[in-house]
């Protein structure tokens, strides 16, 4: 597994409104920043800068959650060059990057969602009673 560490730098929760007139839409969105090479223990790899964001809407609350993700490819040179190119994560590093990303900083996004009293980011399974 070419993911060999996660960082998390900055997390903030944010509660603009809590009066909510109609629906509120939740929308989780991770953007990455910068793609740097490094070497760390001798090997090369890529630091990935990120930031996820979970937006409650209309102006509700925002959970911005910051951090890096040092990846370890064979394909170092192309994903660069997109990046330099075209500053999008390359098709190949990108499923598998942002799976990640989103795994590690939704079950993040949800402990806090429960601390400032929002529903969490993603559905849970609701168990009903049997109707008779």
């Amino acid at each position: 597994m070419p993911v060999i560490g996660f960082n998390l730098n900055s997390i903030k929760a944010d509660v603009e409104n809590r009066t909510l007139k109609g629906g509120l839409d939740i929308s989780s969105t991770p953007n990455i920043k910068k793609i740097e090479k490094r070497t760390v223990l001798d090997m090369d790899v890529l630091s990935i800068g990120f930031v996820f964001e979970t937006k409650y809407s209309p102006d509700v609350a925002t959970i911005t959650i910051e951090g890096e993700l040092i990846y370890k490819t064979d394909d170092m040179k192309k994903i660069l060059k997109t990046w330099k190119d075209e500053k999008k994560l390359h098709d190949d590093a990108a499923a598998e990057v942002l799976n990640i990303i989103f795994r590690r900083c939704l079950t993040k996004a949800i402990a806090l969602s429960e601390d400032i009293n929002m529903p969490p980011p993603i559905g849970f399974p609701l168990v009903k009673p049997k109707e008779d």
